[in-house]
Parts: C-alpha cells; sequence; structure tokens
C-alpha cells in the first residue's frame, strides 16, 4: 500500500486576494494602521507587481490585485471580503487601529458565538475582527 498523504491535498491557505486602486496605498495601510508586515513584492511584468502583506506569524499572505474595472469577472471593491482576522485582544486592537485612522463599521461586541468586529480598508473592502471574548 503507498501513502498519498504526502502528495496529495492541501496543507494551508497560501493567499487571499483583495481588490484595490492603488497598491501602494494599499501596502501603507496594511502595514502602518493595521501593522502587518510586507513579505513580498515582485515585478510580475506589464506593470503588473505580486505584491504581499500577512499578520507577523501567519501562513496566508493577502495579495493586492488592482481593480479592472473593464473585466466582468473581476473581484470587486467595497465589499464583504468574507476575510476574517483573529486576535487575542479585540478591545486593544480595536483601540490601537482606530487611534492609527482605521475606520470601523462595527465597533466590538460580545455575540453568542465570540466577539465581533467590523473594518474597512482604504478602498472600503470590509473584513471581519474576531476574538473568542471580550
Amino acid at each position: 500500500m503507498s501513502d498519498t498523504s504526502q502528495t496529495i491535498g492541501v496543507d494551508v491557505v497560501s493567499a487571499v486576494s483583495v481588490r484595490v486602486r492603488d497598491q501602494e496605498e494599499a501596502v501603507r495601510f496594511y502595514t502602518e494602521k493595521l501593522g502587518f508586515e510586507k513579505r513580498m513584492d515582485a515585478d510580475m511584468g506589464g506593470g503588473m507587481r505580486w505584491i504581499t502583506v500577512a499578520p507577523s506569524g501567519s501562513q496566508t499572505d493577502i495579495t493586492f490585485a488592482l481593480d479592472n474595472a473593464l473585466r466582468e469577472d473581476a473581484i470587486r471593491m467595497g465589499i464583504r471580503t468574507g476575510i476574517i482576522f483573529q486576535t487575542h485582544n479585540l478591545q486593544g486592537t480595536f483601540a490601537a487601529w482606530k487611534e492609527r485612522g482605521v475606520q470601523f463599521l462595527q465597533e466590538p461586541q460580545q455575540l453568542p458565538w465570540g466577539a465581533w468586529a467590523e473594518f474597512a480598508d482604504q478602498d472600503g473592502n470590509i473584513f471581519g475582527l474576531y476574538a473568542t471574548s471580550l
């Protein structure tokens, strides 16, 4: 019997994409306001760049895809992304990010399944911020 467990399957979510108007502006928001680290900035040719940021220690990166309103299948900006960031200190993270100018659409509240807040990035993309409790 052969062991296929090492050759088949997915190990981690490597990256998720967020549509932005300006990649430099996005890098500033995510690094300066959210405190994420810039992990990669590579020329892809044709004026395109592969840029990734992530919270320190995270296995999943965020890539910044430039907005292309001409493509019907393009990921849209200013939407609920479905991306949720987890923190061990929701109140502290909320206070620090708010002080840095992050726009919160929903302030932290305790819900039956955990503590929750929502914020938007520089292009209006909406993210969740979660902790097990306030």
